[in-house]
């Protein structure tokens, strides 16, 4: 079997592509629609544009206000929403099952994929893993169990799914196996225990990768990551939050779940497989392959139609880099004159002393950048919290000095190094995106496809099916 002699460099880079194809089967096998991430935000409170001063002398005013417009109330936020626990399958959006009398045990079977069982066993320390960063947010133990009745049975439901679905990849790929590879005793084992190494191998890389990927990421993209939720992604994740770096480490925090290194390693080989036979079915398996499914050529017209249905797609808003100076009221016990005279004597070091406005943001200014030299990149219209800030950004005469910008938080004297207007990338530029796009849809309609063939020729049973000739009932609360 040409699986079986691959080398271990082949198997981890087929493995890297095999991901990124699980990631869209899962996507549309959960109807997953794409998160929308927030954007960037400034640590200052909404406010309206004060008027322009025509001055870039910064003068200190005896009496009466700055030299700026009031201060507006800041807009009404709403409250965060709850996050929910999600899988790789998808959001959890299904309600707690009506209790019954029977709960699971650790030996229970709770599904069977063709000649396969799934336990208990398999599925709760998966569970236990993906609630722990949740039910870590409980303020106090009501709300903790709140949390744990209200996410437990529908998210032992979607594990139990996304470990069925596994199961029918990996019996697609015992299906691929040539007949002496099966029939063959010593055969089989000589190419497993060489497929058990190049999975070992790709295991180690694969993970040490995604550490390095997940050691520096941001909330937005470890959240992006616990959504898509591969075994992979979980380990390194657990290692990133519990401080591990060794193998035996990592294998006694798995301990405490209920599993073990081991065992991960053996799911994340099975799932590799199924990976491998499912690309091999759809015909991407090989890059070069001519005539292969989803390989029919794309022709202007389609491309044209495309981009003509998806014109708000390549509209680049406009954009700048700036660097600001800010004295805040709470440093100064609301002392509005004091604030106003800090940020004044900033602006005169950088207007009059010849002082660099970084130099001067480092030393003097009171915002979160201030260690940066006040340095803000790319942002976009209406990224940035305070309206009075973002306004100035977006008009005020590039490579200049601004009037002192009075809002919420204190005062700011703006500098705008650079600005770019919107613009739209024409058809042309557009083309290789297009066509790309148009690729996935291809494949996408190719998968969908897939996994109903797939659904169709095998037969599943799982625990949440309704009752059949005396079946148990579906479970109040699996634990």
């Amino acid at each position: 079997m040409v699986a079986f002699r691959r080398t271990v460099k082949d198997v981890a880079a087929r493995f890297a592509i095999a991901v990124v194809f699980a990631l869209g089967v899962r996507a549309i096998d959960a109807q997953q629609s794409a998160p929308v991430g927030p954007q960037r935000r400034d640590p200052y409170a909404p406010q309206e544009q004060p008027t322009p001063n025509q001055s870039l002398r910064y003068r200190l005013p005896t009496t009466g206000p700055a030299l700026s417009a009031q201060s507006q109330p800041a807009a009404n936020v709403s409250p965060p929403p709850v996050v929910t626990p999600v899988t790789s399958m998808g959001p959890i959006t299904n309600p707690p099952l009506t209790p019954q009398a029977v709960l699971f045990a650790p030996g229970q079977i709770v599904a069977r994929v063709g000649d396969k069982t799934i336990l208990y066993a398999d599925v709760a320390p998966i569970v236990n893993m993906r609630l722990e960063p949740f039910l870590a947010k409980a303020r106090n133990p009501a709300e903790r169990q709140a949390m744990e009745e209200a996410y437990r049975n529908p998210l032992t439901k979607n594990v139990i799914d996304q470990l069925v679905f596994n199961k029918m990849l990996l019996m697609e790929f015992e299906r691929s196996m040539p007949p002496e590879m099966r029939t063959d005793p010593k055969k089989r084992a000589e190419g497993e225990g060489k497929l058990k190494k190049q999975i070992q191998r790709a295991f180690d890389e694969s993970l040490a990768s995604t550490r390095e990927r997940l050691a520096n990421a941001s909330p937005d993209e470890i959240e992006a990551a616990m959504k898509q939720d591969s075994t992979i992604v979980r380990l390194a994740l657990l290692m990133k939050e519990r401080h591990l770096e060794s193998p035996g480490e990592l294998d006694a925090a798995l301990r405490q779940y209920g599993t073990s290194l081991a065992q991960q390693v053996k799911d994340f080989g099975e799932y590799m497989m199924g990976m491998e036979a499912a690309q091999t079915n759809l015909g991407f398996k090989d890059k070069g392959t001519k005539g292969g499914k989803g390989k029919k050529e794309i022709t202007h017209q389609e491309m044209l139609d495309y981009y003509q249905a998806h014109t708000p797609d390549y509209y680049i808003p406009a954009k700048a880099r700036f660097e600001i100076l800010t004295a805040k009221f709470s440093k100064f016990a609301g002392d509005r004159d004091a604030t106003l005279q800090a940020v004044a004597r900033m602006g005169n070091e950088v207007f009059l002393g010849g002082i660099p406005f970084p130099a001067v943001a480092r030393k003097y200014s009171q915002e979160p950048h201030a260690s940066d030299g006040g340095y803000y990149d790319w942002v976009t219209p209406g990224s940035l919290a305070s309206k009075a800030i973002d306004q100035a950004v977006f008009s005020l005469e590039v490579d200049k000095l601004s009037q002192i910008i009075e809002d919420e938080q204190g005062f700011h004297i703006v500098h705008v190094l650079e600005r770019k207007a919107a613009s739209q990338i024409s058809f042309q530029e557009a083309q290789p995106e297009i066509r790309d796009a148009i690729k996935k849809q291809r494949i996408t309609a190719e998968q969908q496809k897939y996994l109903t063939n797939l659904r169709t020729r095998t037969k599943v049973w799982t625990i949440y099916d309704a009752p059949v000739d005396g079946a148990p009932q579906a479970p109040a609360g699996p634990r």
